[in-house]
C-alpha cells in the first residue's frame, strides 16, 4: 500500500496503478519498534485474496486509512469521507449462493452468517 494522508494523496494510489497491492513492492510488516502482533493494534495487515470462483456483484470503492477508518468515493476529489453509518455493502456470490459484507466508517467489517 502506498503511503499517503488524507490531504496529500500518494501519486501512486492511481486507480490505473495495478501495482498497488503487489506484496512484493509493498510487503505487509507491523509498524514502530514492537513487531508482534499481539502485543500492538495493528490496524494494517497483509494482502487477502478471494477465491477465483467468488464474484464481486455488488461494490463500492473502500479505502482503509492507517487510523482503520473506512472511505469511499463519492467521486468529489480528496479527501474520500468516510462510509457512515450503516455502511458500504459489498455482495459475493460463489456456487450460486450469495453473501454481503458491510464495511462501517469506523472500518467495521460484518459479514453474513
Amino acid at each position: 500500500m502506498a503511503t499517503a494522508s488524507a490531504w496529500r494523496p500518494n501519486a501512486n494510489d492511481a486507480d490505473n496503478y495495478t501495482d498497488r497491492c503487489k506484496e512484493t513492492i509493498y510487503p505487509y510488516k507491523a509498524t514502530g519498534s514492537d513487531t508482534s502482533r499481539l502485543t500492538k493494534p495493528n490496524n494494517d495487515g497483509p494482502v487477502r485474496y478471494l477465491d477465483s470462483s467468488v464474484t464481486i456483484t455488488t461494490s463500492k470503492t473502500i479505502e482503509f486509512w492507517p487510523d482503520g477508518t473506512a472511505h469511499i468515493d463519492t467521486n468529489a476529489g480528496n479527501p474520500w469521507p468516510a462510509a457512515g453509518n450503516p455502511g458500504v455493502t459489498i455482495t459475493l456470490t460463489r456456487k450460486g449462493k450469495t453473501k454481503n459484507i458491510v464495511v462501517n466508517g469506523l472500518g467495521k467489517i460484518q459479514m453474513d452468517r
